[in-house]
């Protein structure tokens, strides 16, 4: 089935729900055919014509929704002037030409023939017109009462009557707006004449159309009369009779005066100009976004002074004392005038500037050009930044944002509650709730939106502590060229709040003591805690992980603390065992995201991986909100990570030194009888010292200084930035230096511990009874001497290059502790002599 016939079933649907005859194939071949050579119609014409369609017999509702399905199957391009037609064909009308079938012939486009003078025509009777409205038909109706007067002729002849009806007709149809960047109403478009704008109705070419008389044929003072109130007209948006303004282009009539032409020329770019700022100041009232709604409002205080000096004019004009020169006199400031606004409107506009976008432009044209340019913008951007500063001001103030267009440097992502700080208290809440969007941020307040962030986080902070926050000084912020207007109330809110939530840590929540605590746990530095709880567990945490009983660690841990020193501590009740699924170098291994073929082990899954209670043991704390701002979860799990590596090096050298107790038995024995035991004694010394001088190294070396030093940066922080940065560096600094972030070193280092585990059991198992399992016990010996030989070796390799690369002196100083009578030099020098041995053979062959 064709779309024509289609069409024509719908429309014959329609016209019948109407009340009105069916048309047939022809009819509507010549209806489209028509309707593609008319000009386009409004939507305010297509809604007369179906109300006129409906004229009482039927449901205007019904037939709007037909005539929209219609639409919808986009059958005709020129649907609405189809409509339109069909309407004046119900009214008796032609429906092909769209007059009156008794009327004359269609009017001609040139110009009016006057009647002669002996026979003058008698008053023409102007066929029925379609007019904007009555206002517009006596406003016709006026100007051609007036133009009799002044030339004398007679009356217009009904061909010119008809040609002035014709044209009105074709001024109801409007152009469309142009389009904006920012969500407007659609009705802006579809009634364009309730804008106070510049509105164009029809086709450019049809707007000028020969009037009742040439204009260049009146007197000068006619003329000029005439053109001020076109001019006057297009400066308020409205086209004039014989000045006309399309899409910013001026359009005069051709006959007037040159020197009238010429001043028209001069004032015609404060036509554009009105007409962009307009456009501007009506859309802004419907843009998301209070930065641009309050430059609109500014704009339209101009606008209004502008009218005023507008209406000033005309009424100069109807008393007869404006002339052309005197008008272009008095224009000449505001062309200035709206030649500024109009290009700040223009450029927010082509652009779509929002928030710290428009005052950063508005603050740049302050300092630049002339002196109107810099007062103009610096009356613009006191307004728009009015609701910007009000945002600014809360949240300075009280730790709040009230933005809900989202125009704000900082902006509030609300990853978090206020309910679970207590729970789950990661560093997102810190970190990533309050963030600065850079393109949100004005170029007047860059040099301090780090501070603003801090500020306003601070004082976020204590109250969600539940504290009174009464900033001391809270002047009005208003913008101003010079920074140190607002800038200084910026710098004092932010000494108060930083002092504030820093004074609430360190005294109110007693944030050292807290770090005090976890150092005595988590670092070991509580000794006789560490000696009584690991006296009391050990035999259970030796057992696989599965066969631990949770309950038990808990009982076992309070009675420690209980039993120790560590019963003076008054947060010892926060602290907590926790059995994790993977060891140390498993949790390392996937923070280091290493994947090479090595270290697939480290990968498998937690469930499949056969790990005792040593090396799955861990503390946890549990931290209230705000301390949990610094001792966060990233923060303990650092500490976890050290106080395992430590755990687990202190394990080992309680069960060298349980070895050493139990092998003096030996001494029971005759002269000689332990001189087979000789190599395991010195095997299991090496071992012990090894071990001690790593823990001590690590503790003693590592953790205590940084300690200290960090205890006496702590004495002059300022912030709480600060507090972190210093708190991030210590902890940082430890796993360094205690060879945790070196994945080789970490990995050299468990497999040392490993080897010393192994020959702790195997000593401590049955002794040999017969001659051939001792000369096993003696091999079995030498081949974990010569493998302790190899792994120590390899470690103080990596640790001497890894001290050269990094130029890491503390790294270094354990290589004096682990070979310091120099046993182990001279096998260094023979893997280092043998190793740049094996690179030149390389180069050589290469």
């Amino acid at each position: 089935m064709s779309s024509a016939f289609r069409l024509q079933q719908y429309l014959n649907d329609l016209l019948k729900n109407a009340g009105h005859e069916r048309i047939t194939q022809e009819q509507l071949s010549a209806l489209v055919a028509a309707a593609a050579e008319k000009p386009a119609v409004s939507q305010t014409q297509v809604h007369r014509a179906i109300k006129h369609l409906s004229h009482g017999n039927a449901d205007t509702q019904l037939i709007r929704r037909k005539y929209e399905d219609i639409k919808k199957k986009d059958l005709c391009p020129h649907l609405d002037r189809v409509l339109v037609l069909l309407s004046r064909r119900t009214a008796g009308d032609s429906w092909v030409t769209g007059t009156s079938s008794s009327s004359a012939a269609p009017p001609s486009t040139d110009a009016p023939t006057p009647a002669p003078a002996a026979a003058p025509a008698p008053a023409p009777a102007v066929p029925e017109t379609r007019s904007r409205s009555q206002v517009d038909q006596l406003a016709v109706s006026e100007l051609r009462e007036a133009l009799k007067r002044e030339v004398g002729s007679p009356q217009p002849t009904v061909a010119a009557a008809a040609t002035l009806s014709a044209r009105l007709q074709q001024q109801q149809g409007g152009a469309p707006r142009q389009s904006s960047p920012y969500p407007v109403p659609d009705w802006l478009a579809e009634r364009p004449y309730m804008t106070r704008g510049l509105v164009t109705a029809g086709p450019p070419a049809d707007r000028l159309a020969p009037a009742l008389a040439p204009l260049g044929d009146l007197p000068i003072a006619t003329q000029e009369a005439t053109v001020i109130e076109d001019v006057l007209f297009c400066l308020s948006g409205v086209d004039g009779e014989y000045i006309s303004v399309s899409q910013g282009d001026c359009r005069i009539d051709g006959t007037i005066d040159p020197a009238l032409q010429e001043t028209v020329r001069q004032i015609s770019p404060l036509f554009a100009h009105f007409a962009t700022v307009m456009a501007f100041a009506e859309e802004s009232t419907f843009v998301p976004g209070q930065v641009v709604q309050a430059l609109g409002a500014a704009l339209r205080s101009h606008v209004k002074n502008y009218l005023v000096l507008i209406a000033q004019l005309e009424t100069q004009h109807r008393a007869g004392e404006l002339t052309m020169q005197r008008l272009w006199f008095y224009l000449q400031p505001s062309l200035r005038t709206m030649e500024i606004l109009a290009d700040v409107a223009d450029t927010v506009f082509q652009h779509g500037l929002q928030s710290g976008q428009i005052l950063s432009l508005l603050h740049d044209r302050c300092l630049t050009g002339d002196e109107r340019t810099q007062q103009l913008c610096l009356h613009l951007v006191q307004a728009a930044a009015v609701p910007y500063m009000r945002i600014l001001e809360s949240w300075i103030y009280k730790g709040s944002i009230s933005d809900p267009y989202r125009e704000f440097l900082v902006e509030d992502n609300e990853v978090s509650g206020r309910e679970r700080l207590n729970i789950d208290y990661s560093d997102d809440y810190w970190e990533k709730r309050y963030t600065i969007a850079p393109h949100k941020i004005p170029t007047f307040l860059a040099k301090v939106a780090d501070k603003l962030l801090r500020t306003g986080k601070y004082l976020n902070v204590i109250r969600q502590c539940d504290e009174n926050l009464r900033c001391p000084e809270a002047p009005t912020l208003v913008y101003s060229p010079r920074e140190r207007h607002y800038v200084d109330a910026i710098d004092r809110a932010y000494a108060y709040s930083s002092k504030t939530l820093l004074r609430l840590l360190m005294d109110a929540k007693d944030l050292m003591g807290r770090l005090r605590s976890v150092k005595h746990y988590y670092l070991m530095d509580q000794g006789d805690f560490i000696v009584q709880f690991m006296d009391l567990c050990e035999p259970e945490l030796q057992k696989n992980i599965s066969d631990i009983l949770p309950t038990k660690l808990e009982n076992l841990l309070d009675l420690a603390l209980r039993t120790s020193a560590a019963k003076s501590d008054p947060y010892k009740d926060d602290l907590r065992p926790e059995l994790l699924g993977y060891d140390l170098n498993t949790q390392m291994m996937k923070i280091h995201s290493i994947e090479t073929y090595e270290e697939k082990e480290h990968w498998a899954p937690a469930e499949h991986l056969a790990i005792s209670g040593l090396q799955a043991f861990t503390f946890g704390s549990a931290v209230t909100w705000p301390v949990s701002l610094v001792l966060n979860r990233k923060a303990l799990a650092c500490y976890q990570m050290m106080f395992r590596h430590l755990f687990y090096c202190k394990h080992v050298e309680r069960q060298l030194c349980q070895l050493w107790v139990s092998n003096k038995v030996v001494k029971q024995f005759a002269d000689g009888g332990d001189r087979g035991y000789a190599p395991a004694f010195a095997l299991r010394q090496r071992m012990l010292t090894s071990v001690q001088n790593l823990l001590y190294y690590m503790t003693s070396e590592v953790v205590e200084p940084s300690w200290q030093n960090f205890i006496a940066k702590m004495q002059q922080v300022t912030n709480v930035d600060e507090v972190l940065q210093l708190h991030n560096d210590l902890l940082n600094g430890c796993m360094r230096d205690c060879m945790l972030t070196r994945p080789e070193l970490l990995r050299t280092v468990s497999r040392l511990l490993t080897v010393c585990v192994t020959f702790v059991s195997f000593l401590q198992s049955p002794e040999p009874e017969e001659a051939s399992d001792s000369v096993t016990f003696a091999a079995s010996v030498a081949e974990m001497d010569a493998q302790f030989t190899s792994v120590l070796l390899t470690l103080l390799d990596n640790i001497s290059d890894f001290g050269r690369e990094n130029y890491n002196a503390k790294l270094i100083s354990i290589l004096y502790r682990l070979d310091f009578n120099g046993f182990y030099t001279e096998q260094l020098e023979q893997r280092a002599g043998a190793r740049s041995h094996s690179a030149s053979s390389q180069s050589g062959l290469l």
